[in-house]
């Protein structure tokens, strides 16, 4: 009778027992041990990029800080900024519907979270009394908080959350070079750590897609030489070309999507997806582009998935992209998927490179968006962007808790957590070293 391999009580016999099937079915012991190999890879590499960014303080937190910084200096408490609201009225003067007609007069209401308020700042003409304009501040509990509006305002313009919060943003994606070092070597050192994150993140998606048979071993072979300079296996003859994904005219940030051929200048054999943390399946190979576009259109057509996939799309762009999606959703025949307009275009850049390049640039601008410095505050931008968080329901406090600047929404180094979830402890021990082989 053969001896099994490990106790029956050992940690390793309740792993194997609750692995999923997808994980062993396959008998490829070489494709686990280069699965395992990508992970150790893909933590080593979030490790790295989480040492570099983790001096950036969370947006809510650090205007809090902010705030009560400028307002203590001034004798001024307010004891809750989360749950407490600014309150506007404002008066707007309409023009008459004929001529002789009087013209008419519109109120507009608003109350807005004061701690979002504070992020999206002031226009120097909230900082003085107006006919036409009532503001006051309401604590938690619903009572007037002894600040007057203008003040309020005031103070917010001078604290500034935005502009203190891209300077630091900006010293941490473009640090200052160590004395004697060469020019640039800092800011080249981060970026070597986002480009170094994304490749080993995708390296993990498409081994898993492999395991879970996702992906067939052909596209496999094709796509290993974009993520390992050294291939397990032997690639094929063929071109892998990236491309960057615009939907509804909006650029798609960290959704990967690369053009299959069997050979330079040959017909199109298929086209990769990456969906980092798709909830169905990150990595898929569609048969041609229409089927890309035809796949994501039905997937959008649910509201969670149109909230998960909002994370790669541009807070500057969030707003139109989610209501131009709704009103083709909405237009769309019964059992037809929406119309998308996707396009893709030519990357000139080496992949991990134009992926870098694309996050770095979301979060200084998502951070600009929700967290506008007084420089260059716009009042009717402003006015017209709020108001349409609130047409859609989205709510402002939360905006600033889903920007996430350390790790963003890409993988996380304990991907055998999505994997098997009701492994974790156990995969936690092996990954600590208990299990790992010496």
């Amino acid at each position: 009778m053969t001896e099994p391999l490990f106790p029956a009580e050992s940690i390793n016999t309740l792993i194997a027992r609750r692995l999923p099937a997808w994980l062993v079915a396959h008998g490829n012991v070489d494709w686990l041990l280069a699965l395992r190999r990508a992970l150790h890879a893909q933590e080593e590499a979030t490790h790295s990029l989480h040492r570099i960014l983790q001096a950036i303080p969370a947006l809510d937190e650090f205007a809090a800080t902010r705030l009560n910084q400028v307002l203590n200096r001034a004798d001024l408490t307010i004891a809750d900024l989360r749950r407490s609201h600014v309150g506007i009225e404002r008066t707007v003067i309409l023009p008459p519907m004929a001529p002789g007609w009087p013209i008419r007069r519109h109120m507009q209401r608003s109350s807005t979270p004061l701690l979002a308020a504070v992020r999206h700042n002031f226009h120097i003409v909230d900082t003085r009394p107006s006919p036409s304009r009532r503001g006051w501040l309401l604590d938690a509990k619903g009572e007037h908080v002894p600040v007057g509006y203008e003040v309020f305002a005031g103070r917010c313009r001078e604290a500034d959350v935005g502009g203190h919060y891209q300077a630091i943003l900006r010293q941490c994606l473009a640090p200052d070079d160590a004395p004697g070092a060469a020019p640039g070597s800092a800011k080249a050192a981060v970026h070597r750590c986002f480009e170094e994150n994304a490749r080993a993140d995708l390296e993990v998606a498409v081994r898993c897609a492999l395991l879970k048979g996702d992906l067939d071993e052909n596209s496999y072979r094709l796509l290993s030489p974009c993520f390992t300079a050294l291939p397990m296996v032997p690639a094929v003859p063929g071109e892998v070309a990236p491309r960057q994904l615009y939907l509804l005219g909006k650029c798609v940030r960290g959704v990967v999507t690369l053009e299959l051929r069997p050979a330079v200048g040959a017909d199109l054999q298929g086209v990769c997806v990456w969906v980092p943390n798709d909830p169905q399946s990150p990595v898929r190979v569609y048969r041609s582009w229409e089927e890309v576009f035809r796949a994501l259109a039905r997937r959008l057509t649910t509201a969670p998935y149109r909230r998960f996939f909002s994370r790669f799309i541009s807070e500057r762009d969030r707003v139109c992209f989610q209501q131009l999606l709704e009103e083709r959703i909405e237009a769309s025949a019964a059992h037809q998927v929406p119309e998308l307009d996707g396009r893709h275009l030519a990357i000139d850049t080496s992949l991990f490179s134009h992926l870098r390049g694309l996050q770095i640039d979301k979060l200084l601008d998502d951070a600009h968006v929700l967290a506008v410095p007084t420089a260059d505050l716009d009042e009717h931008e402003r006015d017209a962007r709020l108001h349409a968080y609130r047409e859609l329901g989205l709510n402002l406090l939360n905006l600033a808790g889903m920007f996430v600047p350390v790790l963003g929404e890409g993988l996380l180094a304990y991907t055998a957590v999505e994997l098997a979830g009701e492994v974790y402890e156990g995969y936690q021990d092996w990954h600590s070293g208990v299990l790992r082989a010496t």
